[in-house]
């Protein structure tokens, strides 16, 4: 009914997902009860799964050249206007998750996830030329690309992972951007397509990750000092210190495939699957003794888009 997807369900269907304390949650009653099972059901909200939704059905529509695009209607609808009912007076209406489910910006503060931003934008985008204009979700559209113009026009020559504007902005002492070089911003040249792969900004927050995120020859990172490990014991997260992540070096081979960069593109392909020996991990550790979760479906996928990319399939 709100038009947004959950993070997460059980094996028998039933909605999952992290907690969010009421406590926490801040948010005015209206919205709490509009919004009932996003936020008392375990449920956080990560809007950029609407945005990965509608572009992963642009994509299928172009891919198979579909013409009657009507069994879609209804999903396509749902999805951006999910989006465009949970932004007003230029911010989020709910507590605002990163993709990495581990950062929340409050609906009072106009902050905002750089990828987060970008995969709506580019969802509805996706939505206006499946279906044509709707006046909500121009206005969206137009606001979320205003405040991400801003974002990219900052005066640091890098691209930040959140950004902040208002009057939180003028207390950078305190309430600072967040520059911490993140691997996810990939995000913003594909599939987003926000951003141009030569573009120059771009390719200096690139240079940063690279530069900042490499562990093991070619492994990468999610961010600097991560301490996420997939592990769990007794039901608590064990959070000793992360590995390397298999499906940002596909996610890098495809950006620095869509550089021409051949010799880059194979580098950061080929690291993991020397790595493995059939499945595909979330991450893989110095210590080879250390368990990761495995198979992951993200890393295959990847993989194989990756691939795809590099002319291999």
């Amino acid at each position: 009914n709100t038009g947004l997807f959950y993070n997460a369900y059980s094996v028998n269907g039933a909605i999952n997902g992290t907690l969010i304390h009421p406590a926490d949650l801040k948010t005015p009653r209206k919205l709490k009860n509009r919004y009932i099972y996003t936020t008392y059901h375990g449920i956080q909200f990560q809007p950029d799964q609407n945005g990965s939704l509608l572009l992963a059905i642009g994509h299928h529509i172009k891919h198979f050249a579909i013409g009657d695009i009507s069994k879609f209607k209804k999903l396509i609808e749902t999805t951006a206007s999910g989006i465009s009912n949970s932004w007003k007076n230029r911010k989020f209406v709910l507590p605002c998750f990163d993709l990495w489910e581990e950062r929340c910006i409050p609906p009072a503060q106009k902050r905002y996830h750089t990828y987060s931003l970008a995969m709506c934008i580019a969802g509805i985008r996706t939505a206006i030329e499946l279906l044509g204009k709707n006046k909500n979700w121009l206005k969206t559209e137009k606001e979320m690309s205003s405040i991400f113009n801003d974002i990219y026009s900052h005066n640091e020559n890098l691209i930040p992972r959140t950004y902040t504007t208002g009057k939180l902005a003028k207390h950078r002492k305190t309430k600072k951007d967040d520059f911490r070089p993140d691997t996810s911003l990939l995000g913003l040249v594909y599939p987003s397509a926000i951003l141009d792969p030569f573009d120059s900004k771009m390719k200096k927050t690139v240079d940063e990750i690279i530069e900042k995120n490499t562990i093991a020859g070619s492994g990468l990172l999610r961010y600097p000092q991560d301490i996420y490990c997939g592990g769990v014991r007794k039901g608590y997260v064990t959070l000793t210190g992360a590995g390397a992540w298999p499906l940002l070096n596909f996610w890098m081979s495809i950006y620095f495939c869509l550089r021409n960069d051949r010799k880059n593109a194979e580098k950061y392909f080929n690291w993991p699957l020397q790595k493995i020996n059939k499945y595909i991990p979330e991450q893989i550790f110095k210590n080879k003794a250390k368990p990761s979760v495995c198979p992951l479906a993200w890393s295959h996928s990847m993989f194989i888009i990756a691939a795809k990319f590099l002319g291999y399939i």
